[in-house]
């Protein structure tokens, strides 16, 4: 190397670093004045080579049940952005009701409507799910089913017209005033997820009800609601959860490329590292970490800044009340229905789900979540597996599909394929 460069490249490096403590200094002050410093740092890291390339991106497609084999950093301190602040105050006002409520969350108040209840149980379920489409099918589906004489709420949005017979009628659904968005950073399911806390925790702040756990989970799932009680309420432990399910152990850092469904901008996410957080099939909240979340006194979710994913947003809440993801054992939440490797790359590059021929025999034992439920008919068959397994083995009529063993998804299959792909710094060994 010349002197020439080498002066070149030891002035640029010298002005990183100014930039970096500038912008340290500015998140002290104000935690939305990152963005552009964000990116200037980013391309000169990347100019001058020092970009970690061995630090995994964020899971990048749905979050699923092999996310956790990737590389994660496991240093002692990160930068995540679970106590910055949001700063821009949002208010929309609706038509008053009865059922009427208001909540704010990451600067936004708006108003959301939950009947009045009589009964709840140790544990809360709140199943996200969509008001039009398929949304309604997949209720009824879960009724009939798993949630039938359970504490079970269902958390929905968009017009109030589209559902009011509904809510109404079964007295189970909590109404957000807000559009039923998807989309990215737009999404919707944040403020469900918070929202359906919310409503949790103040039913057990009342004194009424002895409520545990809120447990969130989506209209695509099964939940063995008999063994999730077993699990969390009558298992021998050290201590106590208080917020558990398919958990990272590692930090890992966030998807950039606006081409990936999971991507979140600078502007949205500036900082190097999510924090660690439990993915969105399945995860249960204790009610010690609802009232550092949710309760009036607190305003964690009320000033914490947007994040659009619903099972990262509530890892920045569990790091803002200093509370650790407590990993699952084994397959207590199943991501995938079949476990094949057509399905795991079908999910991953959004294709349209795997032929019902290829849908393996329900098997519900010791299993808490099955994720990517096929239809309402796989519902039932779901549900009648619990109930009565060796019935049901034997007087099943379906031809359930036997995977070979070429057709199995195995990560270890999965990076030898491919060569990005990174074996694990550190691995639950029951997973």
């Amino acid at each position: 190397m010349t002197l020439t460069r080498f002066t070149f490249l030891l002035s640029v490096a010298t002005l990183a670093n100014f930039i970096t403590i500038h912008t340290i200094m500015s998140w002290g002050n104000d935690s939305n004045a990152l963005t552009e410093d964000a990116l200037v740092i980013s391309s000169l890291q990347a100019f001058l080579g020092l970009e970690d390339e061995n630090q995994p991106l964020h899971p990048p497609y749905g979050r699923g049940a092999d996310d956790q084999n990737n590389d994660g950093d496991q240093s002692a301190s990160h930068e995540t952005g679970a106590f910055a602040n949001c700063d821009v105050q949002i208010v929309t006002t609706g038509t008053p009701h009865p059922d009427q409520r208001n909540i704010t969350l990451s600067c936004h108040t708006f108003p959301y409507r939950v009947p009045s209840v009589d009964f709840a149980e140790e544990i809360v379920i709140g199943v996200l799910s969509g008001a039009g489409g398929i949304g309604p099918e997949r209720r009824m589906s879960i009724r009939d089913t798993w949630a039938y004489e359970h504490s079970v709420f269902f958390i929905v949005a968009g017009p109030w017209k589209d559902i009011e017979l509904e809510y109404e009628k079964y007295g189970d659904l909590i109404w957000l005033d807000q559009e039923e968005v998807y989309d990215g950073e737009n999404s919707v399911l944040t403020f469900k997820t918070m929202t359906f806390m919310k409503v949790v925790s103040d039913l057990a702040s009342n004194g009424a009800f002895d409520i545990k756990y809120a447990f969130k989970t989506d209209d695509d799932s099964f939940v063995n609601v008999k063994y999730l009680y077993k699990y969390l309420l009558h298992t021998k432990r050290e201590k106590e959860v208080d917020y558990w399910g398919h958990c990272t152990d590692v930090h890992f850092k966030p998807t950039r490329d606006p081409e990936n469904k999971w991507s979140v901008s600078y502007e949205m996410y500036p900082e190097e590292f999510f924090p660690k957080y439990c993915q969105g099939a399945g995860f249960a909240l204790s009610r010690k970490f609802l009232e550092c979340a949710a309760e009036s006194n607190n305003q964690q979710m009320a000033e914490m800044r947007f994040m659009p994913f619903e099972d990262t947003a509530v890892g920045l809440l569990a790091e803002r009340c200093g509370v650790e993801p407590s990993i699952s054992d084994g397959n207590l939440i199943r991501h995938f229905r079949t476990n094949l490797k057509e399905e795991h790359e079908r999910v991953k590059l959004s294709r349209p789900k795997i032929s019902k021929k290829k849908l393996t025999i329900p098997n519900m034992e010791k299993t808490i979540v099955q994720h990517r439920i096929y239809d309402n008919w796989d519902m039932k068959q779901h549900n009648l597996q619990t109930v009565n397994p060796s019935r049901f083995k034997k007087t099943t009529q379906f031809k359930w599909y036997k995977p070979k063993h070429h057709e199995i998804y195995r990560w270890q299959e999965d990076t030898k394929s491919n060569p990005n792909a990174k074996k694990p710094a550190k691995k639950n060994p029951r997973l």
